[in-house]
């Protein structure tokens, strides 16, 4: 699969694209995942069992796919980076949770990306716009997904983050004009 190898020579050609020469690991991975979540656009829900992934070059065309899609761009352009990106099946909150004993294919509704590189680790979601990278859409954080990994799949815990209190940022301005409307801007994130 030229996603999950990260063979395909647009994946290829874009990465070095937006990386630029970059060489710290986590910038690199940092610029993939926004350059993924920010350009392209998230389309229609799709199934990763009942429908057809569009090609790598056509996502790029296209500048939209699938919420699947775009995790699928970004593990493509990650391991053709050599940086060592997989597949994480979840059953999102609102999907339910599944066993762990007896665990069924259909019971995954969605797909992540989890980045290993021997001594740091971390689980990406771009396909909401409003998640930073140090966060997963509220909707991944299901307990447990299923790793696939060249080896054998295995269960990895997905643990909600623990947050300091000094790493939460948050601003708002906001104005009245002479009709009465309120105009307002908020920002909230992690530093």
């Amino acid at each position: 699969n030229p996603f999950i190898k990260g063979t395909d020579k647009h994946l290829k050609n874009l990465s070095e694209h937006i990386l630029d020469n970059e060489i710290q690991f986590t910038d690199q991975v940092k610029k993939l995942y926004q350059f993924v979540r920010d350009s392209i656009e998230s389309g229609s829900y799709k199934s990763y069992l009942s429908s057809k992934i569009g090609t790598p070059k056509k996502i790029i065309k296209k500048r939209k796919g699938s919420k699947i899609e775009k995790n699928l761009l970004l593990i493509g352009l990650l391991n053709s980076q050599r940086i060592n990106a997989y597949p994480v099946l979840i059953s999102t909150r609102d999907h339910g949770r599944f066993s762990l004993i007896h665990p069924r294919v259909d019971v995954f509704n969605h797909l992540i990306t989890f980045v290993d590189n021997g001594s740091q680790s971390f689980l990406l979601d771009p396909s909401d716009s409003y998640s930073p990278v140090e966060l997963l859409p509220s909707q991944d954080y299901s307990f447990y997904g299923l790793w696939l990994n060249e080896n054998k799949p295995e269960f990895l815990e997905i643990g909600i983050p623990k947050v300091s209190g000094d790493s939460w940022a948050e601003t708002s301005h906001a104005e009245i004009d002479y009709k009465g409307t309120l105009h307002a801007v908020s920002e909230i994130g992690f530093k």
